[in-house]
């Protein structure tokens, strides 16, 4: 068994954490999408729990197995941990899933998980048991535990589900926490900000009786790209996209 390591703590990431970790996606939406063993593997399933990496991270990707844990970090521990089901290569797929802004690289690989847990595991505790060789302060892309570390695990707690059971919550996990400890990250901040702006937006529409305004959702698509808000004016249609800085 592996264990691979993913960030979630940005606003594009934070927002996808939600829609396919958190919530799940719903089996028949992505059925056409799927293969012919990833139907066979997950058609049981009313709701899928998903997520994926850009095709620079193929490579840790590529590596994954059936039965591997996923650990999702969050401003200073792991919060969710994932047991992978399936995984499959695919752009329409990803798409489905997280549609792709303007310019923006799909998550094409793919995969899906089972067993999720909620988590208040600290990365000072990988550090602990890796025995030296990590000192991980943050986690800022999807990266493999090196096998030694691993077989540390196994060793000193007897497997590896018995360690993420050593650190597993109920979901109020922030009741449990400090203040300092349970304050959203920048990146959280952000997604709310770019949220709220996105429904100011579209209530300015409405207050200058534009016509057909939409947006302010995860999954409003035009021609396959997700946009942050339309409206029309006669016969021309308004598109806007909303950014936030990258410091606030």
């Amino acid at each position: 068994m592996q264990i691979f390591l993913t960030p979630r703590s940005n606003e594009t990431s934070y927002k996808n954490f939600l829609s396919t970790i958190e919530n799940g996606v719903d089996y028949k939406r992505l059925e056409p999408f799927l293969s012919t063993d990833g139907k066979a593997v997950l058609s049981d399933k009313q709701k899928l729990y998903a997520w994926g990496n850009k095709e620079t991270k193929k490579a840790s990707w590529d590596k994954m197995e059936l039965g591997d844990i996923v650990l999702f970090y969050k401003n200073k521990k792991f919060v969710y941990a994932g047991k992978l089901i399936f995984k499959q290569r695919s752009v329409d797929l990803s798409l489905a899933l997280w549609p792709a802004k303007k310019g923006q690289k799909p998550w094409s690989c793919v995969f899906f998980l089972d067993n999720l847990v909620s988590l208040n595991l600290p990365v000072s505790k990988i550090n602990e048991v890796s025995e030296g060789l990590y000192k991980i302060d943050r986690v800022q892309g999807f990266m493999p535990v090196k096998e030694r570390v691993v077989n540390n695990i196994i060793n000193k707690f007897g497997s590896v589900d018995s360690f993420i059971n050593q650190y597993r919550v109920e979901e109020a996990v922030s009741q449990e926490l400090k203040p300092e400890e349970i304050a959203p990250e920048k990146e959280e901040i952000k997604e709310t900000l770019s949220h709220n702006f996105e429904k100011e937006i579209l209530s300015l529409f409405k207050k200058l009786d534009f016509a057909d305004i939409d947006g302010a959702r995860n999954n409003f698509l035009i021609r396959g790209v997700q946009v942050d808000a339309v409206a029309g004016w006669q016969n021309i249609l308004i598109v806007i996209e909303c950014t936030t800085k990258k410091t606030i």
